[in-house]
């Protein structure tokens, strides 16, 4: 049994530094590949397939810094994340100023719109009692009730009659659109 429990422990020797070796090889060697006779590669020559198919532990030089294939993505990832942040920051300001620019926009056309308006309602107002004083005219009174007695003769009148009626009604439209523009009552 002497016999057998050396090999036993031979054996099982042999499993432990199979697995040490294995466990060593696949977290990467202690000692960079440089010393220990592996290439470095310059990023700078690869193409984007083969920098793809490279290990993660594969040294690789990057403006003059040496470093793993995955030192490398880490590094870019973090200038990358940075990068977003600054433009989700930058995107936020411009949204801000954007909403600004269109409110004060909005309320610039709004009191423009208010200006005209009033200009409009002062006119119609203007216009409005211009008509108020005309109405009180007797002679612009007079005026309207002969033009409404012409339209209704004239449904009516020969054709002799509707050459006189067309001539006085134009005589007195002039008449009641000179009153109307110049405001004056007779």
């Amino acid at each position: 049994m002497h016999g057998r429990s050396k090999v036993l422990n031979f054996s099982a020797a042999l499993i432990v530094s199979g697995m040490c070796a294995f466990a060593l090889s696949a977290a990467g060697p202690a000692v960079p590949q440089a010393t220990i006779g592996g290439p470095v590669l310059k990023i700078e020559t690869l193409t984007k397939a083969q920098f793809r198919a490279l290990s993660p532990n594969q040294l690789i030089s990057y403006k003059g810094q040496v470093m793993t294939k995955a030192a490398f993505m880490a590094q870019r990832f973090a200038a990358w994340s940075k990068n977003q942040a600054t433009m989700q920051e930058s995107l936020q300001k411009l949204h801000a100023k954007f909403a600004a620019a269109q409110a004060d926009l909005a309320h610039r056309q709004r009191a423009d719109l208010a200006a005209r308006n009033a200009k409009v309602l002062a006119e119609l107002s203007k216009f409005q009692q211009q008509a108020a004083l005309l109405a009180q005219s007797p002679s612009y009174v007079a005026l309207s009730r002969e033009a409404a007695q012409l339209v209704a003769r004239y449904a009516v009148a020969s054709s002799a009659e509707k050459a006189q009626l067309k001539l006085r009604a134009s005589q007195l439209y002039n008449q009641l659109r000179q009153m109307e523009l110049k405001g004056e009552s007779q």
